[in-house]
């Protein structure tokens, strides 16, 4: 479903988000392409992490946040003065992308997928 309503936003001709919210967001669907990929891991992270939270495993959730959030601070840094709207969309997909790919680790793991 994520897939589907993603494409549907960056198929949209930006002209069309200028006419419904203002001449601001002309070019949002430039911006969408680069927070689409962020979104579809998020996506993975959030259903991987409910099996962590249901069995009392918070930690989990809380070590893949954190590496998000070191990502985050780190490409933001570096990204955004540079790129501006587009480096805070590339960060926010890394930084997605990083804590989806923790919390696939510890489910893996978890489930003797690979060796610790």
């Amino acid at each position: 479903i994520s897939v589907f309503c993603l494409l549907i936003l960056a198929i949209v001709p930006g002209s069309w988000y200028g006419w419904i919210f203002g001449d601001e967001f002309t070019g949002i669907n430039k911006i969408i392409w680069t927070i689409a990929p962020g979104i579809l891991f998020f996506g993975i992270a959030l259903i991987q992490g409910y099996y962590f939270s249901s069995t009392g495993k918070h930690y989990v959730n809380a070590i893949a946040s954190s590496a998000g959030l070191m990502i985050t601070i780190v490409a933001g840094f570096i990204l955004i003065p540079g790129w501006g709207s587009y480096g805070a969309g590339i960060t926010a997909s890394i930084s997605y992308g990083i804590t989806a790919l923790v919390v696939v680790y510890y489910y893996k793991r978890e489930m003797k997928l690979i060796k610790k």
